[in-house]
C-alpha cells in the first residue's frame, strides 16, 4: 500500500515517510480489549524513527496507521473517516 497523506497529523519526512511511501499491511490496530479496529499496522521499509515494538527487532519498521478524519470545506458537520492509505499492488 502507498501512504496518501501525513502520519499523525506530523510530518515524518525526515523519519523516511512521505506521499508515496510504500509498505506492507501486517495487521489491524484493535483497542484494548475490544474488537473494534482503529486502524492498521504497516511495515515501511524506510522507516527510520523509533520502533514502536522495541521488545522485538523484527518488528522494528512496523507503523501503526489510524483512521483520521476530514471535515468538508463548505458542509463543516460532514466527516469523513478513513486510513490515509492507498492499495499499491499495481504500481512500479
Amino acid at each position: 500500500m502507498l501512504l496518501v497523506n501525513q502520519l499523525w497529523g506530523e510530518q515524518v519526512v525526515d523519519l523516511g515517510l512521505c506521499n508515496g511511501s510504500r509498505g506492507i499491511v501486517r495487521g489491524w490496530l484493535r483497542k484494548h480489549d475490544s474488537a473494534e479496529i482503529e486502524g492498521i499496522i504497516v511495515e515501511f521499509p524506510s522507516w527510520k524513527g523509533k520502533s514502536f515494538y522495541p521488545d522485538d527487532a523484527t518488528k522494528s519498521k512496523w507503523i501503526p496507521v489510524r483512521f483520521e478524519e476530514t471535515r468538508h470545506s463548505l458542509f463543516r458537520s460532514k466527516i469523513r473517516t478513513q486510513l490515509p492509505v492507498r492499495l499499491a499492488y499495481a504500481s512500479t
